[in-house]
């Protein structure tokens, strides 16, 4: 099971879904917008990851929680409008390479839901 792609800050192009982020240009850090019907685990984390293997990411972000605690309902309630954060300093890692974006939400017990990949191509 995947989730759509995450929106950018940066324009999105093509038939399958890239970007291209110019460090010399840009101002950062690159915001990742989880869409608000992708599946997440409202107990559960969410964060960024880029690489290509999705398994073991070269770069993990921070973890936000997905879902907030409804004392009137006694559950939890997913989080809309998720926004990440990739911070400038750490594209520079990537710097003339092509890698993979996605976020992959992670449920208590640990199961993983990850997203479709953006290719995102990082010059300087």
């Amino acid at each position: 099971m995947t989730n759509p792609v995450p929106g950018l800050n940066i324009r999105i192009t093509g038939p399958f879904d890239q970007a291209e982020v110019n460090l010399s240009t840009f101002t950062g850090p690159l915001v990742v917008s989880i869409p608000n019907d992708a599946e997440l685990f409202p107990k559960g984390k969410v964060y960024v990851i880029l690489g290509p293997n999705s398994d073991a990411p070269a770069w993990e972000g921070a973890q936000i929680d997905a879902g907030e605690w409804q004392k009137d309902t006694e559950q939890y309630q997913r989080r809309s409008n998720l926004k990440l954060e990739v911070p400038k300093q750490d594209l520079l890692r990537f710097k003339n390479q092509t890698t993979l974006l996605r976020y992959k939400a992670q449920s208590e017990s640990n199961m993983q839901i990850i997203s479709e990949p953006i290719s995102l191509t990082i010059t300087t």
